[in-house]
C-alpha cells in the first residue's frame, strides 16, 4: 500500500534512450505471447479464473514452464497493481503468462482482514486477467532476507522458471519493500545452485526488473518507461478493488487520482498518454534489428 506518492522530477534523455531497449524486449515478449495465444485459441478455456498456491504449506508441484513467462514478486496484495498494473494487463492481453507471487497475505492492516484481502485480491486478479497468483506465506511487516526465506522464494522460481522477474525497487521507506528487493535478488542466485536441498531443477532468470510502488518521497530516474496508455483504466480498476486499503481508509481516498497523475507524468516523458517506470541494475543488450529500430 502506498501513501503520499511523490511527483517525480523529469527523467534524463539518456534514460529514455536506454529504456527503449528494454521496452523493445518487453514488446518482443508480447509479440511472442500473442503468437502463442493465437496458436492456443482453439483450446478449451479453464473454468477456474484464479489459482492461489500457498507455497509455504508445501502444496506446490512440478510443472513444465511456459517460455513466455514472467513472474512478479511483491510484498503485499495491491503492490503489483500499484507499481505495474498497466504493464501486467498489457502483457497478459498479448498472451504472456504473468505469475504473481505475493510474499505475504498483506495482513494485518487497519481496515482489512485475511478474508477481506483474499476477496479483494481475487477481484483484482479477474480485472487484470491474472490466472495464477502465489502466496509464499511470509509474515507481513516482518519480511527478512534469511536463508530459509531465500529457499522458499528460490523454490518458486525453480518451479515456474520465469524468463524475467519483476520486484520492488530497492530504495524505499517501507522495510518490507527494502527487504523483499534484497530477498528476491538473493533467491534468484539460490535458484541456480546445484547440490542443495532445494526442490526442482536449477534455474537462473535472465533479468530482474524493479517496479516502483514506493512510500519514499524521492525522485527517481528510471531505466525505462513502459507505455500503458491502453491499460491505465484497467490498472485503476484493479487498484480500486482493494477497498479496505483505499476507499475505506481516509488517508488514501485520493489514491486513484494520484496514480493517474503519476502515470500521466511518466507517459508524457515518452510522448504517450500513460506510462509506468522501471529500473534495472544490469546493462541491457540490443541483439537484433527489430529491437534497435524500435529505440
Amino acid at each position: 500500500m502506498v501513501k503520499n506518492k511523490f511527483i517525480p522530477r523529469r527523467a534524463t534523455s539518456q534514460r529514455r534512450v536506454r529504456g527503449a531497449n528494454v521496452s523493445s524486449t518487453l514488446s518482443l515478449l508480447k509479440s511472442q505471447g500473442a503468437k502463442s495465444k493465437q496458436a492456443k485459441s482453439k483450446e478449451p478455456k479453464s473454468k477456474e479464473s484464479v489459482v492461489i498456491v500457498h507455497a509455504a504449506k508445501g502444496s506446490v508441484s512440478s510443472e513444465k514452464a511456459n517460455i513466455q513467462t514472467v513472474m512478479v514478486i511483491a510484498c503485499h496484495p495491491d503492490d503489483v497493481e500499484i507499481g505495474m498494473g498497466g504493464t501486467i494487463a498489457s502483457l497478459i492481453a498479448a498472451g504472456v503468462q504473468v505469475i504473481i507471487a505475493d510474499l505475504t497475505n498483506g495482513e494485518p492492516t487497519p481496515h482489512g482482514s485475511p478474508e477481506i484481502r483474499a476477496k479483494e485480491t481475487k477481484e483484482a486478479n479477474i480485472i487484470l486477467g491474472i490466472t495464477k497468483r502465489i502466496i509464499i506465506g511470509l509474515k507481513n511487516r516482518e519480511i527478512q532476507d534469511t536463508i530459509e526465506n531465500r529457499k522458499k522464494v528460490a523454490n518458486v522460481i525453480r518451479r515456474y522458471r520465469p524468463e524475467i522477474i519483476f520486484s520492488h525497487y530497492w530504495n524505499d521507506a517501507h522495510p518490507d519493500h527494502v527487504a523483499a528487493s534484497t530477498l528476491v535478488d538473493n533467491a534468484r542466485f539460490y535458484a541456480k545452485l546445484t547440490k542443495t536441498d532445494l526442490e526442482y531443477e536449477p534455474y537462473f532468470p535472465r533479468k530482474i526488473i524493479y517496479f516502483h510502488a514506493m512510500h519514499l518521497k524521492a525522485s527517481i530516474n528510471p531505466s525505462f518507461i513502459y507505455d500503458i496508455s491502453a491499460f491505465q483504466t484497467i490498472k485503476s480498476r484493479a487498484v480500486a478493488a482493494y477497498r479496505s486499503q483505499f476507499a475505506n481508509n481516509p488517508k488514501n481516498l485520493n489514491i486513484l487520482e494520484r496514480l493517474k497523475h503519476n502515470d500521466s507524468y511518466w507517459g508524457g516523458l515518452i510522448a504517450k498518454e500513460y506510462g509506468e517506470p522501471f529500473t534495472l541494475k544490469e546493462v541491457l543488450a540490443v541483439t537484433n534489428d527489430e529491437a534497435l529500430l524500435n529505440v
